[in-house]
Order: structure tokens, then C-alpha cells, then sequence
């Protein structure tokens, strides 16, 4: 997975499995690839976080203090991972 941010900054990457399972976990700050290999057949999503605070968790924000939830994108399409298959997948944020 290709992801290039347009601000550097901390963000977390969840693979999501069937029910909203995290599968795999990932951190970075900016433009990086991530490769996962060995992932069961299956269907996935991707989920991304705006670490705003770098404490590597999603932060619900604090209405008493007027601070926003970290902002959340999913990727526009599941990804289908077949069997002895490379998927490349670009995301631009």
C-alpha cells in the first residue's frame, strides 16, 4: 500500500478483517509504502486516523473543552485479497 499524505504528521493505519476486526496496526508521518504479507483470502478495509496528538490511539475529543474528535477515512473500496495474488493499492489523503 502506497500512502502519501499531503501534511506530515502522525497517522495510524488499521486493516480491517470481517466485523471491524483490526488485523494489522500501522504508524508513520509521511509519504511511506507498507507491505503486508501473508494475509489470509479474504475481504478487507482500510481504515486511517489522524494522530493529531501522536499518542498512537483515536482520541473521541472532550465537548466541555471544544476539542474535535481525530478525524477518521476509509478507503474508498474493500480490498479483495485472493490467494498467491499482489494487490498494489495507491492512497492519496
Amino acid at each position: 500500500i502506497h500512502l502519501a499524505p499531503e501534511i506530515e504528521q502522525d497517522y495510524i493505519l488499521r486493516l480491517l478483517g470481517e466485523k471491524d476486526v483490526v488485523v494489522r496496526e500501522f504508524t508513520f508521518r509521511s509519504d511511506t509504502i507498507i507491505t503486508i504479507p501473508y494475509l489470509e483470502p479474504a475481504k478487507y478495509t482500510l481504515k486511517l486516523i489522524f494522530d493529531n496528538n501522536g499518542n498512537k490511539l483515536w482520541d473521541t475529543g472532550k465537548y466541555i473543552y471544544k476539542i474535535q474528535p481525530e478525524k477518521v477515512l476509509f478507503y474508498a473500496k474493500p480490498i479483495d485479497v485472493r490467494a498467491n495474488w499482489d494487490i498494489e493499492e495507491e492512497w492519496n489523503f
